[in-house]
């Protein structure tokens, strides 16, 4: 008998250690997560309201995201394509590293710009090249157009009106995306389906550029782009009242048009 017990003693002790071993390496197991490197080449569009900062905080922080992201960014106030190639940071830090995406976010008015628009389709594949050879995939960051009755439209004539230029933004993004084998993530059409639904809400801060719900949009679009689903946790950024954040939210889970 005093052998018996002393053998389930050590038994018992085995199933302990081995079960121990097991709480302490499944759950860090299961919460492993594939890191995506990512890169924003943009200029204020992408910088304003330290946008990268809170599309890593909604991803790394994030429970049901699958992913963690490093996101790195080369941006200059007002940049378009040319000024990026011409400049050169850009594509030597395209080249620095493996990249899983390079988010192309062009000046905001290229669409509407015969030259620009040159140099989008010139340079776009020139830049997408490079981002696949360090075995990324090219991203065209679809913007949003001016705000209704900013005097861009009567300043400059090329940008007509509010729908036009939604319209020039969306159709010449996706020809872009074609051009380089890449893909579109359509800011453009949440931003506006949420002007349209509540007309009283604002997303700008000048006009232009996005105040900090418009930022959020803009990177709760972003979150369904990397990770694959919706964005559904609680955390709300400062500045943003919870009502607010709900409805961005809202619209942003709203399944994107054929066409």
């Amino acid at each position: 008998m005093p052998c018996k017990k002393k053998q389930s003693k050590h038994y018992n002790l085995f199933l302990f250690v081995i079960f121990a071993s097991f709480l302490l390496v499944a759950p860090a197991h299961a919460a492993t997560k594939k890191n995506l490197n990512i890169l924003f080449i943009g200029n204020s569009y992408t910088y304003y309201n330290n946008f990268p900062a809170l599309l890593t905080n909604l991803i790394n922080k994030s429970k049901k995201s699958p992913v963690t992201v490093n996101i790195q960014i080369v941006v200059n106030g007002g940049y378009d394509f040319l000024d990026h190639w011409n400049n050169g940071r850009a594509l030597r830090t395209i080249k620095s590293a493996k990249w899983d995406y390079v988010v192309l976010q062009n000046q905001s008015g290229w669409a509407m710009e015969n030259g620009r628009k040159e140099e989008a389709f010139r340079f776009g594949p020139e830049f997408a090249k490079a981002i696949k050879n360090s075995g990324g995939v090219p991203v065209i960051y679809e913007t949003w157009p001016r705000e209704k009755n900013n005097d861009a439209y009567t300043k400059w004539p090329q940008f007509k009106n509010y729908k036009y230029s939604y319209s020039a933004l969306k159709k010449y993004s996706h020809d872009l995306a074609n051009a380089i084998g890449g893909d579109v993530v359509r800011v453009n059409y949440y931003w506006t389906m949420a002007q349209h639904k509540n007309p009283d809400l604002t997303l700008y801060t000048d006009g232009s550029h996005p105040n900090a719900l418009g930022t959020y949009l803009a990177a709760l679009v972003f979150y369904n782009y990397f990770t694959g689903q919706d964005y559904t946790e609680s955390y709300t950024p400062e500045n943003i009242t919870a009502e607010d954040a709900e409805f961005i939210k809202t619209i942003v889970q709203m399944p994107l048009p054929e066409n």
